[in-house]
């Protein structure tokens, strides 16, 4: 088909890749418990 697996589901005009640090937040976010993963992501958005 000629696109990757990231442009057939996207639901915008806009691709977009993770880099390496991107990455290995996400990978450290998923091995965390659900409750610390929840206060982990309030704390971030008190960042932004």
């Amino acid at each position: 088909m000629g696109i990757t697996l990231s442009e057939l589901f996207n639901d915008s005009e806009e691709i977009a890749y993770l880099n390496a640090a991107e990455k290995e937040m996400l990978d450290c976010f998923r091995m965390l418990p659900q409750e610390t993963a929840n206060r982990l992501l309030d704390f971030m958005k008190t960042l932004i």
